[in-house]
């Protein structure tokens, strides 16, 4: 099995919990970035290649995303949605989902036009995230996504 490219998850939250152990037992090589201690835990992410407690407002400053890595964006509020997705889309990666509801990824969208984005970049980004399964729990949310990166690896 192929492990082209990283996924950096950003926020270590219950989604992220369930998806990292998902995710590497499929062959994806998993990094959970969040800025708070108490979820920057590798004992909450034993299958993860790395936890790093960093500045989602410099998220370069830790980690260099590149056009093989995937990000996925679970942090636990539209700002820091924001400023990870205004990052993520600088560097180009392979793929890119944010989770949210409707009016949320509209708000974090306006944002991304008002700071220079173009509707096509914007576009680009899986949002909201995972393939609509209509799943509910952390554990139903974690294979849709991983569903979706399935597929998007399965496409190189």
């Amino acid at each position: 099995m192929t492990k082209a490219g990283r996924v950096y998850v950003f926020g270590g939250g219950h989604i992220s919990q369930e998806l990292v152990p998902l995710l590497s037992h499929l062959g994806f090589s998993c990094i959970v970035f969040d800025s708070l201690p108490k979820f920057a835990d590798k004992e909450l992410f034993p299958a993860a290649d790395d936890v790093i407690l960093g500045d989602f407002d410099n998220i370069s400053a830790s980690i260099g995303i590149t056009e093989k890595d995937y990000v996925v964006i679970v942090t636990r509020g539209h700002s820091f949605d924001f400023t990870v997705q205004a990052q993520a889309l600088r560097r180009n990666p392979r793929y890119i989902g944010v989770i949210g509801s409707r009016a949320k990824i509209a708000a974090v969208s306006k944002k991304l036009r008002e700071q220079g984005f173009s509707q096509e970049k914007i576009d680009s980004v899986n949002a909201p995230i995972g393939i609509d399964i209509k799943s509910d729990t952390p554990a139903e949310i974690a294979v849709s996504i991983a569903a979706e990166l399935i597929m998007t690896r399965a496409s190189a």
